[in-house]
């Protein structure tokens, strides 16, 4: 999402201050096409030094390179209120954690259903139920671990638990269906 400058809503801001808030090693990429706005408004939760060291800004990237900046990433944020589909798929097919607040969202819920289908077990730590939650799963995922039915995952076990599954995933009947009626619907509205 950080592709698509418009979806950085000012409501999701609170967001990306908690993060540097309570985690001094946070760096958090933006499109450099947001860089004077985001400043601006992230300088009402912070000052600009933590802006400056912890906000990477960065120019939009070719998919290819999206993936491998991806890869390098902790964890995926999904934005509200416009949420993520495309983006939180490319974020399991690179076995990257993703942290979402559903309640948030005012459009489809693809990446709730999407980390349902991965695997219902990560809902418990993906999926946010307020605010505070969402930053505390978000710095859980990037900085250490987290727990799962009574068992400890660090960081890396989780990755991999998103590997194991995400085979089945993408591979499902069900996500086929989901393709093909994106493309049907998108070959509606364009013709």
């Amino acid at each position: 999402c950080i592709q698509i400058p418009k979806k950085l809503h000012p409501s999701f801001d609170v967001i990306i201050a908690g993060i540097i808030r309570n985690d001094k090693l946070s760096r958090i990429f933006l499109d450099i096409r947001t860089k004077q706005i985001m400043t601006e408004r992230l300088s009402y939760y912070l000052n600009l030094n933590q802006i400056d060291k912890h906000i990477i800004y960065i120019s939009r990237l070719s998919h290819i390179n999206y993936l491998k900046l991806l890869t390098l990433s902790d964890v995926f944020l999904t934005t509200y209120p416009f949420g993520a589909g495309i983006t939180s798929s490319d974020a399991i097919s690179v076995c990257v954690p993703i942290v979402i607040l559903p309640q948030r969202i005012e459009i489809l819920q693809l990446t709730y259903a999407q980390i349902i289908d991965l695997d219902p077990q990560l809902v418990d730590v993906m999926v946010a139920s307020n605010e505070s939650d969402y930053i505390n799963k978000a710095i859980k995922l990037a900085t250490g671990g987290v727990v799962i039915n009574s068992i400890y995952y660090d960081k890396q076990s989780i990755r991999k638990r998103i590997c194991d599954k995400k085979r089945s995933y993408f591979h499902s009947s069900r996500y086929n269906d989901v393709v093909d009626e994106w493309a049907m619907f998108m070959k509606r509205i364009v013709i």
